[in-house]
């Protein structure tokens, strides 16, 4: 979790650097994860797209 945590922390400061993270943890957040990572991870996705 800790790692959504920095780049919901990068979001505002580099969308770009956020979308990229997220891109490169895609997997490792969407595989064998409680729900709530999970859905975390798609709901900085979408702001991540959002602000592109």
């Amino acid at each position: 979790m800790g790692n959504l945590d920095s780049i919901d922390s990068l979001m505002e400061l580099n969308p770009q650097a956020a979308y990229d993270s997220l891109c490169n943890s895609k997997e490792q957040m969407t595989a064998n994860n409680p729900k709530e990572i999970s859905m975390r991870y798609r709901l900085l996705m979408a702001k991540a797209q959002n602000k592109l």
